[in-house]
């Protein structure tokens, strides 16, 4: 699969009508990359799939020499988006083509569970990464050279474009100033997809019923005393919730609150 193609694959694994006015963040892992490739078609070892995919953000979007470093290539595909091409290279664009590129700054994340506190928490893996497969580095992003636009053009292609009839990506800016651009990634891969799949159980085994009135603080304790054991939380989730000052922390308690609000009592798995 080329670039383009992977792309729409993708970005239709997050936004489909099965998610119509869900709230889509962009976590995804090697696992499922897999196995949308298989999905599309391939018929490859797992190992060969994923570095199908590799292999199209190598080569990136047609007409970019991809000689620059990561964030260059995905602010091409951002631009060539905007010109609002029907088809490039007779391959059919149906989604921003700037998604893969999203995504490909979250993977290295929920590759490694990493959660980290200071700013360069981020780039030290997401490099590692990008090295490790022969990807173009992501340089230190500041306020003249950043991916700012990519992020908001996704939220307002999902709300004001798309009526959220697939689901829409909705930012969740941080006030710390650290965290101003790698906030964005980190916001969408602190909180694993496994343990929201867990939080029905979660929430009825921690003694909560549907409509209450629960404070933030209330789900922190909960989550510091059973997340581990029945969301699977790491240590490094745990420190976050548990420093008041850590707006990652904050946004995890935020997610579960969301989710608690829309529970209804079951105790099926999310899917």
């Amino acid at each position: 699969m080329n670039y383009i193609e992977w792309n729409n694959a993708l970005a239709k694994y997050f936004f489909n009508e099965e998610k119509a006015e869900q709230e889509i963040r962009l976590f995804i892992s090697k696992h499922d990359i897999v196995k949308i490739g298989k999905k599309n078609g391939i018929q490859e070892p797992d190992e060969n799939i994923f570095l199908d995919y590799i292999k199209a953000m190598r080569r990136g979007l047609p007409g970019k020499k991809n000689n620059g470093n990561i964030l260059e290539q995905s602010l091409y595909a951002y631009d060539k988006w905007k010109e609002n091409p029907v088809k490039i290279n007779g391959v059919k664009v149906d989604y921003p083509l700037y998604v893969a590129y999203l995504v490909l700054f979250v993977l290295p994340l929920t590759e490694n569970n990493h959660i980290g506190t200071r700013t360069d928490a981020y780039y030290k893996p997401v490099n590692e990464f990008l090295k490790r497969f022969e990807l173009p580095p992501l340089p230190t992003l500041n306020a003249n050279f950043n991916w700012n636009a990519l992020w908001q053009d996704l939220e307002e292609w999902s709300i004001l474009k798309k009526n959220t009839e697939i689901g829409y990506f909705e930012l969740h800016p941080f006030r710390n100033t650290n965290w101003v651009y790698v906030g964005k990634p980190l916001s969408q891969s602190i909180f694993p997809m496994h343990a929201i799949k867990q939080l029905p159980q979660f929430f009825e085994t921690s003694g909560l019923v549907p409509g209450e009135e629960v404070s933030n603080n209330s789900f922190k304790q909960l989550l510091l005393v059973n997340g581990e054991k029945y969301l699977g939380l790491s240590s490094r989730i745990l420190t976050a919730l548990s420093d008041t000052e850590n707006e990652l922390g904050q946004s995890i308690i935020s997610v579960v609150k969301r989710n608690y609000q829309e529970w209804i009592g079951n105790t099926d798995q999310y899917d």
